[in-house]
């Protein structure tokens, strides 16, 4: 029996062509510059902040999601099993009650 997509066929065409598109395909190539490390400055965002992660992100593990959020000082963490790179989309109403619950902390 195939697996359906959390995430809808729509959704995937979109993102296709934005990931192909030229500049997405120039960035890719290194053609806008390096990467850039925020990792330095991490540690001054002073804002509350929720990092909100797929377990089975292809791109980077829970470990990386612990370490942004470590590296915050008011950084909290939430990692949603059956969820990969795009959790606001593969899980709407999970993410927006971990929103929500982090928002307004005293309302449920």
């Amino acid at each position: 029996m195939a697996r359906r997509s959390a995430v809808p066929d729509g959704l995937v065409a979109a993102r296709h062509r934005a990931a192909t598109s030229p500049v997405a395909l120039a960035t890719a190539a290194g053609g806008r510059g390096a990467p850039e490390d925020l990792g330095p400055v991490l540690g001054e965002v002073a804002a509350p902040t929720l990092v909100v992660h797929g377990r089975h992100d292809p791109f980077a593990g829970p470990e990386y999601a612990a370490f942004l959020a470590d590296a915050l000082p008011a950084g909290d963490l939430a990692v949603l099993g059956r969820t990969a790179h795009h959790p606001q989309s593969e899980r709407p109403a999970a993410v927006a009650a971990l929103a929500g619950a982090f928002l307004h902390p005293g309302s449920r």
